[in-house]
């Protein structure tokens, strides 16, 4: 149960020394119905420096900030704007809703800005949901994104949302392109974009029957390697030795598959035979250690 004391007109009370009757401390007054009045929602902790508007009851505390719409003036004047000063340099951060007459695009959007960047944390989740940005497009996200002003570097989420069945995330660089994962009909691809944001390349690609392709094509095989044409140029498989001077094992384009000068196998493999190159031919070791030239050089 709230208190109330009237004020005589003309009257004046004075700060540290008039006591307010039967009034609870921290407690900040207001007017209410013409007479000084005070709530245990709305509180002031001079030793914290905190003030706390909070109500222990089923119905929503609101803190309502209203200004006049502006016609003119940078963008963190537009609108309604909640700023705080803090730290011995008073840097300023502030949250704020651009309602401007002359916003364009802008007008209607909110903005939380802080000179030392922002922190989203979470203690847990609520009645098993997850926190999450949703622009009101479909179950999830239309689009979300992180991106440096002025650079052209960018993080972004994306999805068909409504019942569409893309969802992607993207990173973009400093200079255009993109590279890029999607998940389409239960699909994965890893792919990029060019710097001229249209042209489109998978590069890698899950299907979900477990089937992985390196390459622009939907995979066959358990593992699907593409070549990148008919050239004994192009490689389409290579393994390096751990020093990354010398290959081991390569398969080109033209169906060529070469096997490197190796060294002999000091010891045998009760279970396996051992085919290696040595001086350019092709030996086989068995498991007894008998060796085969099966090709000279």
């Amino acid at each position: 149960m709230s208190t109330a004391i009237t004020l005589p007109s003309g009257g004046d009370l004075d700060i540290g020394t008039t006591p307010i009757l039967n009034g609870t401390d921290q407690r900040v007054l207001f007017q209410e119905g013409g007479v000084l009045d005070e709530d245990d929602s709305f509180k002031f902790d001079k030793s914290l420096g905190r003030l706390t508007l909070e109500k222990n009851i089923a119905d929503r505390v609101e803190l309502v900030i209203q200004n006049n719409v502006q016609s003119s003036g940078a963008n963190e004047s537009q609108g309604c704007q909640l700023t705080f000063l803090a730290g011995t340099s008073l840097q300023k951060a502030y949250i704020g809703f651009d309602n401007s007459t002359n916003g364009g695009n802008g007008t209607g959007h909110m903005e939380i800005v802080s000179p030392k960047g922002i922190h989203y944390k979470t203690t847990g989740t609520w009645n098993g949901y997850s926190h999450y940005f949703t622009n009101g497009v479909g179950n999830g996200f239309g689009f979300s994104g992180f991106r440096q002003v002025g650079s052209g570097m960018r993080f972004q989420m994306r999805s068909g949302g409504g019942g569409g069945t893309l969802t992607a995330m993207e990173q973009q660089g400093a200079f255009g392109g993109q590279i890029f994962w999607r998940q389409q009909y239960l699909k994965h691809i890893f792919g990029s974009i060019a710097t001229n944001n249209t042209t489109v390349t998978n590069q890698m690609i899950i299907t979900p029957a477990n089937l992985f392709a390196l390459g622009p094509d939907d995979p066959t095989a358990k593992l699907d390697v593409r070549a990148q044409g008919a050239l004994s140029t192009d490689v389409v498989f290579r393994l390096r030795n751990s020093a990354n001077t010398d290959d081991i094992l390569t398969v080109n384009g033209n169906n060529v598959m070469a096997i490197h000068n190796g060294t002999a196998p000091a010891a045998n493999i009760a279970t396996a035979g051992q085919l290696y190159v040595e001086s350019g031919a092709l030996k086989y070791r068995g498991s007894s250690g008998t060796v085969t030239t099966i090709a000279s050089a």
